[in-house]
């Protein structure tokens, strides 16, 4: 679907954009974890079986392989045109082009905490090529089997595995994801694996070695990224305290959005019906109940407060770019798309307004505001059990590359 999205409006590229196009096309195939001028050398390099792929996709199939095959196919149409038309950098383009933050609610929480660590390894922190959250939890776990007796720690140094192992356990995280999950996640990243590249090293318990992994990965996020599990142990610990005094959970964004969180326990009910002739029909239905899901609050809190100042930065940068003359927008929750030639502008105001955000005390805001009716003593002891801040300088957000990218 994203691969057929066009602005309705085509803008020039300019020099800017035919430079963000390069970029774009090389992202889509999956060349993110290199340098922007790699990037765009990679796209010059292989120019030529991009053609082939435009001019003839069905028998020319080098596309499927992209990372991202459709959006790839669209970017490499647009490049194709521009280069065609004869001057390029006044070739109007209609092309979303796109950046992606890195593992975005992570992001958010390293900056909650100021966590140097979690900075650099979400691209917070500025750095010449991107740092990739997903394959340094792979080396740190490759690195502990390394050192391990177990059989099972042998059988998957044997096996192989790369940053998709960890990927999607990584990337739960900070929405109140679990170990369990993270197990189902990699249980389905080996039969993946397995069908595509049929490896020769196979495990003796293909259940059990999914779990001593996902056990390892989990532990090793913990390690890796201790802002997240920090600031999420305090939110779920306030709403339990606020849903204990049956409260919902209401805070309100740095934008002035008011928020309320008040998810109830649902009691079932048969009906019994007659659709004639002898014929019975006796469904379940469900009904929400005057009372608090308490599990169900402690879950949400997290990934809700990490939404809803995601809500600002998007609302934020969109403003700042509309000031700057930007109308034309493709926006999926951490995926900012512009014309090629915006990006340059929209890349300066993502940055400013993430900034913007974390210079005020989001945490402490949250907690006043969560804990509102609480008993003075149980409210006061949450307030004071908000989690330090680090040495983390949020300003070099700015002059980091590789944020969005």
């Amino acid at each position: 679907a994203k691969g057929l999205l066009e602005f309705s409006e085509g803008k020039r590229l300019g020099p800017a954009g035919w430079r963000w196009l390069h970029i774009h096309v090389a992202n889509m195939h999956g060349e993110d974890k290199i340098s922007f001028d790699a990037r765009e050398q990679w796209t010059v390099e292989n120019y030529y079986w991009i053609v082939d792929c435009v001019k003839q996709p069905f028998e020319h199939r080098e596309w499927m392989d992209a990372d991202k095959p459709w959006q790839f196919l669209a970017g490499a149409i647009e490049l194709v045109a521009a280069v065609e038309s004869g001057d390029y950098e006044n070739y109007f383009s209609h092309l979303p082009v796109t950046v992606d933050g890195t593992c975005n609610g992570l992001q958010h929480f390293s900056a909650m905490l100021l966590d140097q660590d979690g900075a650099a390894s979400v691209n917070l922190q500025p750095s010449e090529i991107p740092s990739d959250i997903y394959q340094i939890v792979a080396d740190k776990v490759k690195a502990k089997f390394a050192t391990m007796d177990d059989p099972l720690a042998k059988q998957w140094l044997a096996w192989g595995f790369d940053r998709k192992a960890t990927k999607r356990a990584v990337m739960i995280l900070p929405y109140s994801g679990t170990q369990h999950a993270a197990t189902e996640y990699i249980r389905e990243y080996v039969k993946e694996r397995m069908e595509a590249e049929n490896p020769g090293a196979q495990f003796e318990d293909e259940f059990q070695a999914t779990a001593f992994f996902a056990k390892h990965v989990w532990a090793t996020i913990g390690e890796t990224i201790q802002s997240a599990g920090t600031v999420m142990k305090w939110l779920k610990e306030i709403a339990k305290a606020v849903t204990r005094a049956k409260q919902p959970i209401r805070w309100t964004t740095p934008l002035g959005f008011p928020v309320e969180q008040d998810k109830r326990e649902e009691d079932q009910f048969r009906l019994d019906l007659s659709l004639g002739k002898g014929i019975r029909y006796r469904p379940i239905l469900s009904k929400e109940s005057e009372r608090f899901d308490r599990k169900a609050q402690a879950q949400g809190v997290s990934p809700n407060f990490v939404h809803s100042l995601d809500a600002v930065c998007l609302m934020l940068t969109i403003n700042r770019a509309l000031d700057e003359g930007i109308t034309s927008f493709a926006m999926v929750h951490d995926s900012y798309g512009v014309p090629a030639c915006d990006m340059d502008t929209l890349y300066v105001g993502l940055r400013q307004a993430f900034v913007d955000i974390y210079q005020g005390d989001v945490m402490g805001d949250f907690v006043r505001q969560a804990t509102e009716g609480l008993p003075e003593e149980v409210r006061n002891a949450l307030i004071a059990a908000q989690p330090p801040k680090g040495s983390f300088v949020l300003e070099s957000v700015k002059e980091s590359k590789y944020f969005f990218a």
